[in-house]
């Protein structure tokens, strides 16, 4: 991984942290955050192992919309045959 991606893929997790401690602290609604917003901490969230109940609790969203974004998150980085 080069340099520049390696310093974008930090930047960006550090990004989701914050966002998900100004959710905890209340800073931030989650009403407020766009779709990718909340991918980005639905991810995060599955990857630390929190299942699909608490998600949706940190969220402030139902578990249908925590399955949804899960499987959107699936499809965008499934591997594609080369046709």
């Amino acid at each position: 991984m080069s340099e520049a991606n390696d310093h974008s893929t930090k930047t960006r997790e550090q990004g989701v942290l914050r966002l998900l401690a100004d959710l905890k602290s209340g800073e931030v609604n989650a009403s407020q955050l766009t779709i990718p917003e909340r991918r980005q901490c639905v991810a995060h969230l599955h990857f630390e192992g929190i299942g699909v109940p608490q998600t949706a609790e940190i969220l402030n969203v139902c578990e249908r919309t925590v399955r949804r974004d899960r499987g959107a998150i699936a499809e965008e980085n499934a591997i594609q045959p080369n046709s």
